[in-house]
């Protein structure tokens, strides 16, 4: 039996991506989009036939589905999940900027009605290989800058990746921010996670870019990861669905997909 799946977001520019990926994959089967504005996604999704609805709600009383893949937002996803859930869909995310305690309520409300919900800041494979090498590296230094650019509409800052970079590190290390005696304008080192001095760039015509820079007597370790094009987050996506459906509760971040 192929996966039953309804993209939330389809007209954005993951959910496109997305929507030609699912549309690809043998063992699973896209049966509905859902925007803010049905006729207008119908038309940007190449004019396809694929039903197309103003929110889950009608989308429920009209078929029902098993994967909701959501890239809207944190206040449509916190909106939509209650009802995904209860309706017997499993959900996959690419949301950021969620509070940790909201983070618990989701759990508990995936136990509470047996199903598995994703919820991953970054969905590149070599996104999740450097929070991996980050944090190894964080073993052996004490100094540590993290950098990370993306584009100007991005609503957050710093990027959910980068926070769990810089978890990662902090969970093998101490650190210590370096502040400068005199700082001439506010905010020039950034913010400071746990010792970590994180950057955000926002700019027209980037990507996702992270970079981490140690610092220790007579070296510097730099460790960097550049996303090419949006592509590059669909096997990421595909490895989320296939787990969801078998893991109960909240899994928050790719690496635990990955078990790395």
């Amino acid at each position: 039996m192929k996966l039953k799946i309804v993209i939330q977001g389809i007209t954005g520019r993951m959910g496109r991506h997305v929507f030609d990926t699912i549309k690809g994959t043998e063992d699973m089967c896209l049966i509905g989009g859902i925007s803010r504005n049905p006729k207008s996604a119908q038309f940007l999704i190449e004019n396809t036939q694929l039903p197309m609805y103003s929110s889950l709600t009608q989308l429920l009383s009209k078929q029902k589905a098993d994967v909701l893949i959501d890239f809207s937002n944190a206040d449509v996803l916190i909106e939509t999940l209650p009802l995904a859930v209860k309706n017997g869909l499993h959900v996959v995310s690419g949301t950021t900027g969620i509070a940790q305690k909201t983070l618990k309520k989701i759990h508990q409300l995936a136990l509470d009605n047996d199903k598995g919900i994703v919820i991953a800041p970054n969905f590149a494979l070599g996104a999740i290989v450097l929070q991996k090498l980050a944090g190894i590296a964080g073993k052996f230094f004490n100094y540590v800058d993290v950098v990370e650019t993306h584009h100007e509409e991005k609503k957050d800052s710093p990027s959910g990746t980068a926070l769990s970079i810089a978890q990662s590190i902090a969970d093998n290390g101490q650190f210590t921010s370096v502040d400068s005696e005199k700082e001439t304008l506010k905010g020039t080192r950034g913010g400071v996670f746990k010792g970590i001095n994180i950057h955000s760039v926002r700019l027209p015509g980037t990507s996702a870019h992270h970079q981490v820079v140690f610092g220790a007597l007579g070296q510097t370790l730099t460790i960097k990861h550049d996303t090419i094009s949006r592509e590059c987050y669909m096997p990421g996506v595909v490895l989320a669905v296939k787990h969801v459906v078998l893991n109960t509760g909240l899994t928050f971040g790719l690496e635990k997909v990955l078990k790395i």
